[in-house]
């Protein structure tokens, strides 16, 4: 693995271990994953397969709203929270928390605050 691939991991690792998510990934918008860390409870490929249209729903409510790219989308579901954000116009970021497991508010600001460094780590890669 890359220097620039380990950076982006440990990045990942270190969101997902210390603020309670189930996973956290990287997905391009063909669905595959660029690098993820997880749990161990859902499947990262998976989640992320499905998920990937998002980035291209966001971007075509966006036109049609006359926006640029949404800066986050949130699923709530039963038992879990979907958080999705575009990093750029090819790779989405995609959290996955337990609901209750972390203030969802906060969540988003350790999203936000998180996704300098994800481009950076991204764009080195």
């Amino acid at each position: 693995m890359s220097g620039s691939l380990q950076d982006l991991a440990g990045l990942l690792e270190q969101l997902q271990a210390g603020h309670a998510l189930q996973m956290v990934a990287i997905v391009g918008l063909d669905g595959l994953v660029v690098e993820s860390a997880s749990d161990g409870k859902l499947d990262a490929e998976m989640v992320s397969a499905v998920a990937a249209p998002g980035l291209l729903m966001m971007s075509d409510l966006a036109t049609e709203l006359n926006e640029g790219l949404a800066q986050l989308t949130t699923l709530e579901y039963e038992s879990h929270v979907a958080i999705m954000m575009p990093l750029n116009e090819d790779t989405l970021l995609i959290a996955v928390a337990e609901s209750g497991a972390m203030n969802l508010g906060q969540l988003r600001i350790v999203l936000r605050r998180s996704t300098d460094s994800l481009r950076a780590a991204l764009d080195d890669i």
